[in-house]
């Protein structure tokens, strides 16, 4: 049994003997058939993010992943810039 914490949008892919690469942090779940890999896409890095260091994870073969569309430190990366865009300079939390 598990229980995952997902954020945003959660999406069900089928890898029917195909290869995706995406953002190790929107991978939320896989099954134990699929291969794995964590590598760093220097490419990508200074092109988009830049210079911040960006991971990907690449899964190959026949099982189910699902993906979630907003990780939870992204969620509170947009928090956080919410609320000092704002002018506030704490967030009390109840």
């Amino acid at each position: 049994m598990v229980f995952p914490h997902i954020g945003g949008t959660l999406i069900e892919k089928e890898l029917k003997g195909k290869t995706i690469q995406i953002d190790v942090g929107c991978v939320a779940v896989f099954s134990g058939e699929l291969d794995y890999s964590i590598e760093k896409a220097d490419h990508l890095k200074s092109m988009v993010f830049k210079g911040d260091d960006f991971f990907l994870t690449t899964l190959s073969g026949f099982g189910k992943v699902f993906l979630q569309s907003l990780p939870i430190s992204r969620m509170i990366d947009r928090i956080m810039s919410g609320a000092y865009a704002s002018g506030k300079k704490s967030i009390k939390i109840r």
